[in-house]
């Protein structure tokens, strides 16, 4: 099975970033530590890019935390913002 999604590396990515939406969704998380982890999580990636197996999870973290940002700043918008009557 492994194999198969090593072989295509952006599904893994995704799952990563839509598990970090569905989790933000169920927790009650700021906004403001989720950007600081990101920065962190950042930081450290750069840090550890030629150590292999730990690059790979830092990037899977930065990744799901991503995902999380990614919904948080959407239910940040005001009212009239023009996302606001965008569906998707």
């Amino acid at each position: 099975m492994w194999s198969n999604l090593a072989k295509r590396p952006l599904v893994i990515l995704l799952i990563f970033f839509s598990l970090g939406i569905y989790t933000a969704s169920n927790i009650k998380i700021s906004f403001w530590l989720i950007t600081a982890l990101l920065l962190i999580l950042l930081i450290l990636s750069l840090l550890f890019i030629r150590k292999g197996a730990g690059f790979d999870l830092l990037l899977l973290a930065f990744i799901f935390s991503l995902g999380m940002a990614s919904l948080k700043s959407r239910q940040l918008l005001p009212g009239c913002h023009f996302l606001r009557y965008i569906r998707h």
